[in-house]
């Protein structure tokens, strides 16, 4: 399983899903097949409204799974294929 975290909200809890298995394995093999989106994330980008997506493997045997991070982000502007 992963954990999504929207990153939209200053002063509120962001929005979260946890998504099963069987979805998560389309989404992960696509994010590993295209590393240059990851970003690590930046808890101090002081920036109002959408910060991007952040995504949390809920076990090292996931991560290991498809050489990724144990957490990062995506979709928040500063990776290598966004400008």
């Amino acid at each position: 399983m992963i954990k999504v975290t929207f990153d939209i909200y200053s002063g509120r809890p962001n929005p979260e899903y946890i998504l099963s298995d069987k979805i998560a394995e389309g989404i992960l093999k696509e994010i590993s097949l295209n590393k240059g989106i990851i970003t690590e994330g930046n808890t101090n980008y002081n920036k109002l409204g959408y910060r991007g997506i952040n995504i949390s493997l809920e076990s090292n045997a996931v991560s290991d799974s498809y050489d990724l991070p144990s957490s990062f982000s995506i979709a928040n502007g500063s990776s290598v294929l966004e400008s």
